[in-house]
């Protein structure tokens, strides 16, 4: 795929390569030129691969967070298409068509799971729509959001249960947040809860239990109560 890629021009490729080094700036290994070479390889082809979908800006996020974990660049490259082709819906980077739909999903769920959250926000008056929020969680597969030792527990639950992971992991988070959202209503506090409100949090435990003991399931069906 490469040696292909190699006659074959990208339209994006002027984008990635300004993306690369803004990708995960602060870890030293994601800034040594094989790595970064590594990365480009992996996002180049695939924008060609799948021309419909191309390179969208958060990419790079989930393929340095997957080059990391796996090195190879060639095993990162068919993990990251079983990501874009097989677990997400075709047309979630389409446009960012799937990334509206998943946060207006998740904006649903959060004013039934955490209605004290939700009627804060209201209350509050704030005029950005509960979704601006989360966006970036949805565009990056939260790689920007959790620490990686988190991350690499969300890959794992994604690789494992599939699509509906996106939503429950959203949930994860707003519960470990939510009594900090609702104590200060700064809108910058607040958009600074969502980003970073977990990257000092190491220890997956606390994803494991959420994910195997609430037993969040069918998300995109239909909208179950979380048991207590």
């Amino acid at each position: 795929m490469l040696k292909y890629s190699k006659t074959i021009p990208c339209p994006s490729e002027k984008q990635i390569i300004l993306d690369l080094r803004r990708t995960f700036p602060e870890e030293k290994e994601c800034m040594t030129d094989e790595f970064l070479e590594k990365l480009k390889n992996i996002l180049i082809c695939y924008s060609i691969r799948n021309t419909s979908v191309g390179y969208c800006q958060g990419m790079n996020f989930i393929g340095g967070r997957l080059l990391l974990i796996m090195g190879s660049e060639e095993q990162t490259f068919w993990l990251f298409i079983i990501i874009m082709e097989k677990i997400l819906p075709i047309i979630y980077y389409s446009e960012l068509v799937g990334v509206v739909i998943e946060t207006t999903i998740i904006e649903n769920l959060i004013s039934v799971y955490f209605p004290q959250l939700y009627q804060f926000l209201l209350d509050n008056n704030f005029n950005i729509p509960l979704r601006n929020f989360i966006h970036k969680w949805m565009v990056c597969l939260y790689t920007q959001t959790l620490s990686p030792e988190m991350i690499y527990t969300f890959f794992d639950f994604l690789f494992l249960d599939g699509r509906d992971t996106v939503i429950r992991n959203s949930l994860f988070i707003i519960s470990f947040i939510h009594d900090k959202l609702i104590s200060n209503n700064n809108i910058e506090f607040m958009y600074n809860q969502f980003n970073e409100g977990l990257l000092n949090i190491h220890d997956p435990r606390t994803m494991i239990y959420f994910f195997c003991e609430k037993k969040i399931r069918n998300c995109h069906s239909g909208y179950k109560k979380i048991p207590k």
